[in-house]
């Protein structure tokens, strides 16, 4: 899933570099906007990270006239997780030292 980074530097260079490897996924409302959003944990070489990803309201209910217009021309294809240029993903290294 593309996404820009946000957080500890290490777990940035961890997540951006495939050197991550995804070992949990849970969903729920964390940031209350009405919209489930992912958390992705994942096992490093230096412990865990978590990835907070926000969900986007628009691949679910259609916010604006070209999202509309997108879905009734069958050229709806909005990603669950809000894009990297209007999301920013939490990322947090829990580190085993």
């Amino acid at each position: 899933m593309p996404a820009n980074y946000v957080g500890d530097a290490r777990a940035k260079a961890f997540l951006e570099s495939g050197r991550a490897e995804p070992l949990s996924l849970v969903s729920g409302d964390f940031d209350a906007d009405g919209v489930q959003d992912l958390v992705v944990g994942y096992a490093t070489s230096d412990g865990g990270v978590l990835a907070i990803h926000r969900g986007n309201l628009d691949a679910v209910a259609p916010q604006s006239k070209e999202s509309f217009d997108a879905l009734v021309g069958a050229n709806f294809l909005h990603h669950f997780c809000l894009t990297p240029k209007s999301s920013l993903c939490l990322s947090i290294l829990i580190s085993s030292r």
